[in-house]
């Protein structure tokens, strides 16, 4: 029997009435507004300084909530630093994404 959990393995069991906006943009905000500490202005902005600052402040709450979970804090929530975890890494891959388009759109005007 493993005792280890990892939460790559998590799967968040939701009743019927929640199952339509689970994996939803929908509920990917509400995850935002609940477990991050930004203004509604600052979560919506999707520039490359925006993402920048969004990934910030997530990586700033993931590391918070692993040091709860190692101290075996009562805050701790598993759930919460899964979700954390996802969302930075979601976060990052558009930022990937954005800074490759901002890349070859460079590459592409003419020089003068």
């Amino acid at each position: 029997m493993q005792h280890n959990v990892s939460i790559r393995n998590i799967t968040i069991r939701t009743n019927d009435s929640v199952a339509g906006r689970f994996n939803s943009k929908a509920r990917y905000i509400d995850d935002q507004q609940r477990l991050l500490p930004l203004w509604p202005r600052e979560m919506a902005d999707r520039s490359l300084e925006g993402r920048e600052k969004l990934i910030a402040a997530l990586d700033r709450a993931l590391r918070r909530e692993r040091c709860h979970g190692r101290a075996g804090h009562p805050a701790y929530n598993l759930e919460r630093h899964a979700s954390l975890s996802r969302m930075l890494k979601e976060e990052r891959a558009a930022l990937a994404v954005l800074l490759s388009r901002a890349h070859q759109s460079q590459r592409r005007q003419p020089c003068e």
